[in-house]
């Protein structure tokens, strides 16, 4: 069942419906990140929790999602062999035991700009929508088992469009369990207006599992160095404004994991790269800002 699955579970259904190439270094970062030790078991061995608390949200719930985050940059910036085991802790976000027997403290602070914000949460309301109104269809659910439909949308609907497109969208559903074809497809501009004008592709894929899938994703805006930085900068203040409140007998990090809307997180990582490299990790002890594939250590 979906509800039981873990953060291991997720990354292998991910290659497989994307079908994504092999790509034994990729493979090595997330088997790295599912062995990081996190209270008290490995993360990949976690289940996930969503915000809602309904399977396939679409957004972790606040602190698993703070979990992933922290699990993604120790891996990207290399600190995950520095790291024994991990605890889900207040103040600040978690507290670390490093392989040489001492303690340090992480708060995470996750990079996202305003825009990709909005569109995201677009997304997730209408992700929301349209599977509890599919949920609640057993036919419907049954011809579209052992498949995975991934629906692609550019920008928000405006929001007196919103229950136009989850009519759309629960319609688009019907349409293809009864056409049976995969694959990649456009969105028929005559049949689904309101979707056609806001999405960009839908796509349905085998994969073998004895489960259904249905996802909203957001196509990543194209990197804004300007709003990047800006973004950088709010959320860079607002956690050294934390740190005097937290130990100062122990050393504490600030990570920084740049937000899965990116379209290209590298040509993020590169747009902030002066940015980061102009300041340094005061007040804190650590920075890193990046993702799993790399980041930035100060």
């Amino acid at each position: 069942m979906l509800s039981a699955w873990t953060v291991r579970n997720r990354l292998s259904f991910r290659r497989k419906i994307h079908r994504l190439p092999s790509d034994p270094v990729g493979e090595g970062r997330e088997a790295r990140l599912c062995a990081i030790v996190a209270n008290g078991k490995p993360l990949g061995e976690h289940r996930l929790r969503w915000r809602s608390g309904e399977v396939g949200d679409g957004n972790f719930e606040d602190r698993f999602g703070e979990l992933m985050g922290l699990g993604h940059v120790l891996v990207g910036a290399a600190l995950d062999a520095r790291v024994a085991s991990i605890e889900t802790t207040e103040k600040p976000d978690f507290r670390l035991r490093l392989v040489d027997g001492s303690i340090a403290h992480a708060e995470v602070g996750r990079v996202l700009v305003e825009s990709a914000a909005e569109l995201s949460n677009c997304v997730t309301s209408l992700r929301r929508t349209v599977r509890q109104r599919e949920g609640g269809d057993s036919v419907l659910q049954r011809s579209l088992l052992g498949s995975a439909t991934t629906l692609t949308i550019a920008k928000a609907p405006a929001p007196r469009q919103i229950g136009v497109a989850c009519e759309e969208t629960l319609a688009l559903l019907n349409w293809i369990a009864g056409d049976g074809d995969y694959g990649q497809r456009a969105i028929d501009p005559v049949r689904f207006p309101v979707l056609s004008a806001v999405g960009e592709t839908c796509e349905v894929l085998r994969h073998g599992y004895r489960v259904y899938s249905f996802d909203i994703d957001p196509l990543p805006p194209p990197c804004n160095p300007d709003a990047m930085r800006s973004a950088f900068g709010r959320m860079r203040a607002k956690k050294a404004a934390k740190r005097k409140g937290y130990p100062a007998n122990e050393p504490v990090w600030l990570l920084m994991p740049l937000a899965d809307e990116f379209e290209a997180p590298s040509k993020v990582l590169e747009a902030l790269q002066k940015d980061v490299l102009a300041t340094d990790a005061r007040p804190y002890d650590l920075l890193a800002v990046g993702t799993i594939d790399g980041a930035i250590v100060l």
